[in-house]
């Protein structure tokens, strides 16, 4: 579903398109009516407008609703049609309302070449009528110029915060929803829910088993007084005995373990017996 922001948008594009078109028509109705003077320089003027506002507003309708992210417009050359379509229907509204076209009286013949003025009543098209469209085509353009500059000063703005934000490559994309969302406060996605569910479950690793395994060795790190002398005195005994091994070697090499080989207490620590030796005579 598209966000708030892209319903936006087309909805003002939208309000361009239907009011392009009303002075489309209207302008194509003065240039079948009209003769050509100099009052009416402001029909071609509006009919190039309005050709080239429905080419842009068809061109970035259409994209954005069938293309969408894969749409060529990015957001810079969005920026430009609509500078410049801001542009252009404000210099017609300027136009249209400064020249005196709007002050003119409507005068109709019986044909081409003739010079016999029609009454009004019985004109196909009077001077009221003609007023009345003159006007509406005037204001239908500035309304067009203040949707298009707007809608160019807030795709512009939008843009430039990005740009900001660090999203350089913004410019080189097509206007989407990222436009006005935060990189830290983005909507969270239904993947993006269930992985966060998943990491706050409980992992499968014996944490409490490894609590108990850094407890133990603080435990046995504070054994009981009776205990700990205890210890000393079996190993005080256990090291003024003969080691087996190195006994059972110096009877066979017919030697003295304590002087041929190691000592006991060397044996208790790791010790290893030399085979190739030779005892001490």
């Amino acid at each position: 579903m598209p966000s708030l922001f892209l319903i936006l948008r087309a909805c003002l594009y939208g309000a361009v398109f239907i009011a392009t078109l009303i002075c489309l028509g209207m302008a194509g109705h003065f240039q079948s009516v009209l003769a050509s003077s100099d009052l009416t320089r402001f029909v071609p003027f509006a009919l190039f407008v309005c050709s080239i506002g429905l080419l842009v507003i068809l061109c970035l309708l259409g994209c954005s609703f069938f293309l969408r992210e894969r749409s060529p417009i990015s957001t810079r050359h969005e920026l430009a049609c609509l500078g410049i379509l801001g542009v252009l229907w404000l210099a017609l509204g300027l136009f249209l309302s400064t020249s005196d076209s709007q002050s003119a009286d409507v005068e109709c013949f019986a044909s081409d070449s003739s010079s016999v003025v029609l009454d009004e009543s019985t004109a196909d098209f009077q001077t009221e009528q003609y007023h009345a469209m003159y006007h509406v085509l005037m204001a239908f353009s500035l309304i067009n110029a203040v949707l298009v500059l707007f809608a160019f000063a807030a795709l512009l703005t939008l843009a430039i915060r990005r740009h900001l934000d660090g999203d350089y490559h913004m410019w080189y994309g097509p206007v989407t929803a990222g436009m006005v969302n935060n990189y830290g406060k983005t909507p969270l996605t239904q993947q993006s829910r269930r992985s966060r569910s998943k990491s706050a479950k409980p992992s499968i690793l014996p944490t409490v088993m490894t609590e108990k395994l850094t407890e133990k060795p603080s435990r046995a790190a504070r054994p009981s007084t009776g205990r700990h002398k205890s210890h000393q005195s079996s190993h005080s005994r256990r090291a003024q005995r003969s080691h087996p091994v190195a006994d059972r070697y110096a009877r066979q090499h017919g030697g003295s373990g304590q002087s041929s080989l190691i000592g006991s207490n060397e044996f208790d620590a790791g010790g290893m017996v030399n085979p190739n030796r030779r005892p001490s005579k």
